[in-house]
């Protein structure tokens, strides 16, 4: 998929204003530590593109089923009526 190919993982993990710093190719384990560490708050994750949105958010779904993934991105339609 061009996910794993274009998709430099580039996020943000912000929980009390701190950055979690890593090498790239441990970026995404350290996510999920963290996100699994710290399943009782919310958190922003930022990747550098639309796609990276959509592949890491199926990927946190399948890895992460007890936890609600909701991702947004620019190239979203997003109903204004929904609740």
């Amino acid at each position: 998929s061009h996910g794993d190919y274009y998709c430099q993982i580039c996020f943000l993990l912000v929980s009390l204003f701190i950055l979690q710093v890593c090498k790239a190719d441990e970026k995404f384990n350290q996510l999920l530590h963290f996100l699994r560490s710290h399943k009782q708050e919310q958190h922003l994750v930022f990747f550098s593109t639309c796609t990276c949105v959509e592949y890491y958010r199926k990927a946190l779904e399948v890895l992460m089923k007890s936890v609600k993934i909701v991702c947004i991105h620019g190239k979203m339609k997003y109903d204004l009526h929904a609740n």
